[in-house]
């Protein structure tokens, strides 16, 4: 089964149908950056909540490139998110709370809609979708 849900409120779905073997964010962490501990306990609730051996997909943007028009939505996004660096800060932020990496990093240029390999020139790609694929250890 596949449902798409809030995923700070994977409690419920565990409540109703068990544990999930795979959880998928898509373009999230950007947006719940703003605030102390917020990512930190997301990433924890994944992993409480995945069965073992379980995968959590990590699909993000990097760099940000958030093309709103409208000035109030940009003062609004500028207000309450910040960026996070997927290597620096995310990628070992998911180690640290016990999942292991099960697959190579996914880049893919998405003007161009081409597969680059990690390591791309940030200069010549500036709207890449980072896919990284994690497994849920044994901690």
């Amino acid at each position: 089964k596949i449902y798409q849900q809030d995923v700070t409120q994977l409690d419920q779905i565990v409540e109703k149908e068990g544990r999930p073997n795979t959880v998928i964010i898509s373009y999230c962490f950007h947006w719940l950056n703003k605030g102390k501990g917020v990512v930190e306990k997301m990433i924890e609730d994944i992993y409480r909540h995945l069965e073992k051996g379980g995968y959590f997909i990590s699909i993000e943007e990097y760099p940000l490139r958030i093309g709103f028009e409208q000035d109030p939505i940009n003062d609004y996004i500028r207000k309450n998110t910040e960026p996070i660096n997927l290597e620096e800060r995310l990628y070992p932020l998911v180690r640290s709370k016990g999942f292991v990496e099960a697959e190579d990093t996914l880049c893919y240029d998405i003007d161009t809609q081409q597969r680059l390999e990690p390591g791309f020139d940030t200069k010549e790609h500036t709207h890449v979708m980072y896919g990284k694929v994690f497994q849920k250890g044994e901690q």
